[in-house]
């Protein structure tokens, strides 16, 4: 999914999956995560080629300018 810079993508999954969320335009943290999570979980389940490498646990960071947290952390694997 493009944003405004051109070297950039949120997501980088299958293309059918892209077309179908490049209108969403979340404008809060909450509309945000929940077109994360739909994403993701859309792509785990969708048998498409593009998308066979994406599963597992979600990893869901915020990120600004100023700072770099976890909102889904990676599980630490023993």
């Amino acid at each position: 999914m493009p944003l405004s810079s051109p070297t950039r993508y949120l997501f980088n999954g299958c293309a059918r999956q892209n077309e179908k969320y490049k209108n969403v335009l979340p404008t809060t943290t909450r509309e945000a995560l929940k077109l994360i999570s739909d994403y993701i979980q859309e792509c785990i389940d969708n048998s498409d080629p593009d998308c066979l490498g994406i599963g597992g646990h979600r990893h869901i960071a915020h990120l600004t300018s100023d700072c770099f947290y976890w909102i889904d952390a990676p599980k630490k694997s023993n």
